[in-house]
């Protein structure tokens, strides 16, 4: 499996961009955005901010330039290149990162990390502390997907919890952890992830808040435009497709047309067939990187106490 370093390099030398886009994209680079902000932009790649963080980084100016043009192209392709749009969006993304403090986000489960101050550590600390409570609620785990994308299957809550900062920050974890195993397990020739939610027994007390939702679903399409490619729900029942119908009117219809409910057996396997890798004896190459892609925190303990407040 390749380094951070080695996949950060891989993914640069591989970008390819039509000639106008990556113009265009090159100038709004150099005629917007400060050092500052395109480090910020560049770590939106999880190898790129690994790659650094463990010092391990070669070449940086030019992969921190390469990494923010794909990051670049990939708002200009969501704002259907209007080139105003994606300098507004990326510099509130650079904010939210910042304000998020993604980097101890993505690393809140690292017993090996040293942290700069103890400002951070407690962050971290208290991250990890609210992950963690909430996964028990609802498991999540992330899994190598049939196109070499990353999967987070997404389990029913199990119990009622009002806790809306929670929920927000833990399902923004596992997006970041859905990005980045995409990111590995197809060499940065994929963005999107897929996502798949078993809402058969969903029970809508169990639900979070719609302030909640509007939140996250603001985020999503803000902060992680383009990033998914399918959203399966199997079996939801009535109270949640009259949810969807109200969470869909926030996003653009491009986001719309990827959502797909699934109710009985047929639909569901032709639905799951099309994201989920299917283990073989040829899988085992894949298997392998999966189990070592990034953010792979040990989560059966999670689903074996989820499971246990369900009952």
């Amino acid at each position: 499996m390749m380094s951070s370093n080695e996949l950060c390099h891989y993914v640069v030398e591989n970008t390819s961009l039509t000639p106008r886009v990556e113009e265009i994209c090159k100038k709004i680079i150099m005629e917007t955005f400060s050092g500052v902000e395109l480090e910020y932009i560049a770590q939106s790649s999880f190898a790129y901010w690994d790659a650094c963080r463990n010092e391990e980084i070669t070449d940086r100016d030019e992969m921190r330039h390469g990494m923010a043009l794909r990051e670049v192209a990939r708002y200009f392709d969501a704002a259907n290149e209007d080139q105003e749009l994606v300098v507004e969006a990326l510099k509130r993304t650079c904010k939210y990162r910042k304000e998020y403090r993604i980097d101890l986000l993505r690393s809140c489960f690292d017993d090996s990390i040293e942290y700069d101050n103890e400002k951070d550590e407690e962050i971290a600390e208290r991250y990890r502390t609210m992950i963690s409570k909430d996964l028990a609620k609802q498991p999540m785990v992330v899994k190598s997907g049939a196109t070499g994308r990353g999967v987070l299957e997404v389990g029913a809550r199990c119990c009622t919890d009002k806790n809306d900062e929670r929920f927000v920050l833990t399902v923004i974890y596992m997006i970041e952890r859905s990005i980045a195993s995409t990111e590995s397990l197809s060499r940065g020739t994929e963005t999107m992830m897929d996502v798949v939610f078993d809402a058969s027994c969903f029970s809508s007390k169990h639900a979070p808040s719609r302030t909640a939702l509007k939140k996250l679903t603001r985020i999503l399409q803000n902060q992680y435009p383009q990033r998914l490619n399918t959203l399966v729900v199997l079996d939801p029942p009535f109270w949640l497709s009259t949810l969807y119908s109200i969470i869909s009117t926030f996003v653009d219809s491009r986001t719309r047309n990827k959502f797909q409910l699934a109710r009985g057996c047929k639909a569901k396997n032709a639905a799951l067939g099309k994201v989920l890798r299917f283990p073989s004896n040829a899988d085992e190459d894949s298997a392998q990187i999966a189990a070592t892609t990034p953010f792979q925190i040990p989560l059966d303990s999670l689903r074996k106490s989820a499971l246990l407040l369900s009952q």
